[in-house]
């Protein structure tokens, strides 16, 4: 069963109505959804909808060298910033999870003003960073759900929804 369907049929069975827009062709880029203002909001992969965008480009090419791989990657790279994660689709649309490894973490921690945003105690529960034009949140940290409930099954994810946005990812 593919990621949308999942996301899908666990909104409609928790009676929750799914406000996002799709993406045509990358539902296997979907990662959850998150909810703010009364409204869904699929949440997607910026790094599978990148691979997925590399795949498509360089479909027709056979013997691809390594300068016109770069050239690919670099289109499929711009293609997503300016027509994807850039586009306003709607107030409803889609959210870009930029993901990142704990040496990334690591780097980003030293900001002092994300620094002073993130529980130490969650760090593992950090999935990136939110990427996109109608990103209205105080905070473009993200979590996951699943991995919060994993460190803390009596932490108040209300408090965190506050401050940075937590992704419903425990049906993916």
């Amino acid at each position: 069963m593919k990621n949308v369907e999942k996301v899908v049929n666990h909104l409609k069975s928790n009676v929750m109505a799914l406000d996002s827009e799709t993406i045509a062709d990358f539902d296997n880029a979907i990662i959850g959804y998150y909810e703010l203002n009364d409204h869904t909001h699929l949440v997607y992969s910026r790094n599978k909808i990148i691979e997925n965008l590399i795949e498509v480009f360089s479909e027709s090419e056979k013997d691809i060298d390594d300068s016109r791989q770069i050239e690919i990657e670099t289109d499929a790279i711009e293609y997503y910033e300016f027509n994807i994660c850039g586009a306003f689709i709607s107030r409803d649309g889609p959210v870009y999870a930029l993901e990142f490894s704990h040496i990334d973490l690591e780097v980003i921690v030293e900001d002092e003003m994300i620094k002073g945003m993130l529980d130490e105690d969650y760090n593992d529960a950090i999935i990136g960073l939110s990427e996109g034009l109608h990103c209205d949140h105080s905070s473009n940290i993200m979590y996951s759900k699943k991995s919060l409930k994993k460190i803390n099954p009596t932490i108040d994810l209300q408090r965190i929804e506050g401050m940075c946005i937590v992704v419903n990812d425990d049906m993916i």
